[in-house]
């Protein structure tokens, strides 16, 4: 049974609101405990954005190499649990921007992980977006000095 508690987080004013949480998220970091629906969806959003910058831009970054207790920002880790591809072109699900092994419902995200990896996804494309823009304007002024 999930208890529910009421924590006080300061807005932007400084004046202290009751906010009301079901579970927090102590367990991330214990990949024993995540399930293969998160597993696999971990590895799908890697693959993805490894995907996607490599078609568009000029490469990719990760931003931690190693990191204390993130197991979703630690290259290192990532790629010790098979969830970051070894070698990098060692895709298993996502190939030319397209999903080769689409999830059924039950591994399919829900409610809020649905709204987050939406809002991440849009995100993303809407960067890429402006990138291609600031490199297109970029063009255009060169072009006009010579």
């Amino acid at each position: 049974m999930t208890k529910k508690r009421t924590r006080r987080h300061p807005p932007y004013d400084n004046t202290p609101v009751n906010v009301s949480y079901i579970q927090n998220c102590a367990d991330i970091n214990n990949y024993d405990l995540w399930t293969e629906a998160h597993r696999v969806n971990t590895r799908k959003f890697i693959e993805i954005q490894l995907d996607q910058y490599e078609s568009l831009m000029q490469g990719w970054i990760f931003w931690c190499y190693k990191t204390e207790n993130s197991i979703e920002w630690d290259f290192k880790r990532l790629a010790l649990l098979g969830l970051f591809p070894q070698p990098f072109s060692n895709r298993q699900y996502i190939v030319n921007g397209t999903d080769t092994r689409p999830t059924s419902a039950a591994v399919a995200p829900k409610g809020n992980a649905f709204v987050l990896i939406l809002a991440v996804s849009v995100t993303m494309v809407l960067f890429l977006l402006g990138e291609l823009e600031t490199r297109k304007t970029a063009e255009r002024k060169r072009k006009r000095k010579d």
